[in-house]
């Protein structure tokens, strides 16, 4: 390697023409350009972080509308399934809340219970002079007190008849 000037240093062959290099200029320190070179450092990465905080703060923040829209619209869909559920349930019990009242209907029929009584019960149809009327107003009601009370004397007499006689 040939230095024709302290400048420009050449690499290489002069066969190959090598493209010239100035040398590298020495640094001079200067404390005052250090410091006032580190401050911008120092801004501009402040700059950068502010930035990219702001950026990702965006980014978390549209995640958290995100993910709350995501399960009101899934508790609203659970809510919609349930009352479909019991739409179809008040229906079946419609229905058979009808098919009751058409065999409520059916059996107030005094035809056909008479019928149901002959056939399959084996009843046979009371004749007129057979018929007992009985006047239930003139019938007087029994206490469940006096019921009560005379099983327990009557209780309490035989247990005395039996120790004392």
């Amino acid at each position: 390697m040939e230095v024709e000037n302290r400048k420009i240093a050449v690499s290489g062959s002069n066969a190959l023409k090598a493209a010239a290099r100035p040398l590298p200029k020495e640094r001079v320190k200067n404390p005052e350009i250090d410091r006032q070179r580190k401050e911008e450092r120092r801004k501009t990465r402040k700059v950068k972080i502010l930035k990219f905080l702001k950026f990702n703060g965006s980014i978390v923040a549209a995640g958290v509308v995100g993910l709350t829209i995501v399960g009101r619209y899934g508790s609203i869909y659970a809510d919609q399934k349930e009352i479909i559920s019991l739409q179809e349930k008040i229906h079946v019990m419609k229905e058979e809340s009808e098919a009751l009242s058409v065999k409520l209907l059916k059996y107030d029929n005094i035809a056909y219970i008479e019928e149901v009584a002959t056939k399959e019960l084996n009843m046979i149809k009371p004749k007129s002079g057979e018929a007992v009327y009985v006047d239930m107003q003139n019938v007087e009601p029994v206490a469940a007190e006096n019921n009560e009370t005379q099983k327990g004397k009557n209780l309490f007499s035989k247990i005395k008849d039996l120790l004392f006689n």
